[in-house]
C-alpha cells in the first residue's frame, strides 16, 4: 500500500491529509466491536455490499472486510450448511454494491484519483492493525515476528526495485 502512495505527494502535496484521514478511518473501523453487530439479514446485506465493493479496489480483500465485520466464520458456516437466506442476504448486498460502487469509483478515480488512492492507502494501513492483532494471537510479537515483517518488507522492496529497473530499461 505504501508503494501506491509513494508517488502521490509529488503530484498533490495535500494527499498526506487524505492519507491520515484514511488511516484514522481504517483504525476506527478496526476498533469497533464487530461482535456486537450480530448476524441479522441487514448486517449480512451491508457486509456483502462493502465486501464485494472492496474486491474492486486494489489491495483490499472482500474476505478481509467480511472478517473485519465479524461475519467471516458465520458466512463459512452458512455456505457449509447451505443457509440460503443468509447467503442470499450477503449476495444481494454484494450485487447492489457492485452495481452502484463501480460507477461511483469510476467517477471518483477520473476526477480525484490522487486523493482516492491516498484515502485507500490510509484505509489499508489503518486497518492492518487487525492483521497484526490476529498474527500476534498465534505467534507472540518477538524476534521471529519482527524478522518475518522485515523479510516481507525486503521482498516487496525487491519486487519494486526490479519493476523500476525494468521501467528504466524500457525507456
Amino acid at each position: 500500500s505504501v508503494l501506491l502512495f509513494a508517488p502521490l505527494p509529488n503530484r498533490y502535496p495535500g494527499s498526506f491529509i487524505f492519507l491520515i484521514i484514511g488511516i484514522g478511518l481504517g483504525f476506527g473501523i478496526v476498533m469497533l466491536n464487530p461482535a456486537a453487530l450480530g448476524h441479522s439479514y441487514p448486517i449480512l446485506f451491508i457486509t456483502g455490499f462493502i465486501a464485494l465493493c472492496a474486491m474492486v479496489l486494489p489491495g483490499i480483500s472482500g474476505a478481509y472486510i467480511t472478517l473485519l465485520m465479524n461475519q467471516y466464520e458465520y458466512m463459512l458456516f452458512a455456505l457449509k450448511t447451505l443457509a440460503l437466506p443468509d447467503i442470499a442476504a450477503y449476495l444481494a448486498g454484494g450485487v447492489l454494491g457492485l452495481l452502484t460502487f463501480t460507477r461511483l469509483l469510476k467517477y471518483l478515480l477520473k476526477h480525484y484519483s490522487d486523493l482516492i488512492v491516498a484515502i485507500l492507502t490510509g484505509l489499508m494501513l489503518g486497518s492492518s492493525k487487525l492483521l497484526f492483532d490476529r498474527a500476534t494471537e498465534s505467534t507472540p510479537a518477538g524476534l521471529m515476528f519482527a524478522i518475518s515483517i522485515i523479510c516481507g518488507i525486503v521482498v516487496v522492496a525487491l519486487f519494486h526495485s526490479v519493476q523500476m529497473m525494468k521501467k528504466r530499461m524500457n525507456h
